[in-house]
């Protein structure tokens, strides 16, 4: 077996490998969120974290990649300052222009107004929907898919 032979065939295992890690989280996390949603306070917290690491996998894949790969002769901590810098500037706008609130008051419209009380099933799966769809690299509106999932009518 020749050398190149040898590392497709180890990068194959691991790939394969990683895949099945992936569906085993995938699974365990759908059985959870099943668990978990008829109890309000723990599905919100969860359905946070899952949200939070959805959105942020698919996004810095959409934005921060494309930034960072557009900007490869500059070094690294240079762009990861001023990627910081924009991040602090835009919030704390919010913050002092909006009484607090760093959505520059987007969730006070109609449906966003108070935190949902009780949770479906779905409501708290739909972010691990999305994880899925980042994964096999699949274009999807990461705001259409989880804000609309909490969404009180």
């Amino acid at each position: 077996m020749s050398s190149s032979q040898e590392i497709t065939t180890t990068m194959t295992a691991h790939s394969e490998r990683s895949m099945v890690r992936f569906w085993i989280f995938i699974s365990l996390s759908l059985i959870l969120s099943f668990l978990v949603a008829p109890n309000a306070e723990i599905a919100r917290w969860l359905g946070f974290f899952f949200a939070s690491y959805a959105a942020v996998s698919n996004d810095s894949i959409q934005t921060l990649g494309t930034f960072i790969a557009s900007n490869k002769k500059r070094p690294w901590w240079l762009l990861w300052i001023f990627t910081s810098v924009v991040f602090l500037a835009t919030v704390s706008y919010s913050w002092f222009n909006y009484d607090g609130d760093v959505s520059y008051q987007r969730l006070a419209s109609k449906g966003f107004s108070e935190a949902p009380s009780s949770f479906s099933f779905l409501q708290v799966a739909a972010p691990i929907f999305l994880i899925v769809l980042t994964r096999f690299k699949m274009p999807v509106s990461t705001t259409f898919l989880l804000l609309t999932s909490f969404l009180q009518r």
